[in-house]
Order: C-alpha cells, then structure tokens, then sequence
C-alpha cells in the first residue's frame, strides 16, 4: 500500500513547513504542485494583479533536502479542479494506490496519520477517507 499527500499551493509559506513536517514522515511520495499564479477561472485579471512569489518554493527545497520522497512540480493551472486532477495523475504514474490531499495550512498529529494508514490497510474496498486536522488560520491561536 503506497500513500501519497498531494499539496495544490501557490503562495502558502506562512505555514506550508509545519504542515509538510506534520505528513512527510507518514507518506510514500509527497508531492508539491506550486502553481505560479492564482486560479483564473473565476477571475480572469487574478493573474495580473497578484501579488509576487513568496518563499513557499525555497521551503519547499529546502524541506526536498531532508525528505527525498518530496516532489516539487511548478506550473500553471486555471482552476483548482485542474490543480488537483495534475496531482491526481502524478500519482496514477508513479504506483500510487492511495491519494492524500493536504492544504497549505493543515497540520497533522501523527496518531491521526497511523490511525489512517490502519484504517486504509483493514479497509482496502473503501475509496475514501476523513481525518482530522488543524487548520490555521492567519495566527497559530486560530485554529479551525
């Protein structure tokens, strides 16, 4: 059984390091799609009034570099849609059986993670799965 977290981000480095670091020690393959821009499928001028590239690439590397499963791939999507399913099939071609989606501001304890992969190996004819997460919001005290 090979798991794999998925991250669909553009400009998350405010807390992108603790969420990578909550999962990567959990997954087989840990994939970083860094999208250069924001989605324009629901705003076509997003694109050319955002904001400059923060420094969720050079986190990213540099966490690449004490977990060698880490994959960053950058690119162009228009739509979330298009962001998840690129990560969908960098899964379906590299073997993985199953798909974890992670937001740039989710954080995990690590019983919740083996408490999953139990789950995912007693129960292998389920397709999908719920865990539990923090989710920060604009402060460490916020917390949905």
């Amino acid at each position: 059984m090979r798991v794999a977290a998925v991250y669909c981000v553009y400009n998350e480095d405010e807390y992108i390091e603790y969420s990578i670091r909550s999962v990567a020690g959990l997954v087989d393959r840990l994939y970083v799609l860094l999208g250069d821009g924001p989605y324009i499928a629901y705003n076509r001028l997003a694109r050319s009034e955002f904001r400059a590239a923060d420094q969720t690439e050079a986190i990213v590397q540099r966490l690449a570099a004490t977990f060698p499963h880490i994959r960053l791939v950058k690119g162009r999507w228009d739509s979330e849609l298009d962001h998840r399913n690129a990560g969908i099939r960098l899964c379906r071609e590299d073997g993985m059986d199953y798909y974890f989606l992670v937001d740039g501001d989710e954080v995990y304890r690590r019983d919740h993670l083996e408490r999953l992969r139990q789950e995912i190996q007693a129960r292998p004819h389920v397709g999908q799965f719920i865990i539990k997460c923090d989710t920060f919001w604009r402060s460490f005290r916020y917390r949905i």
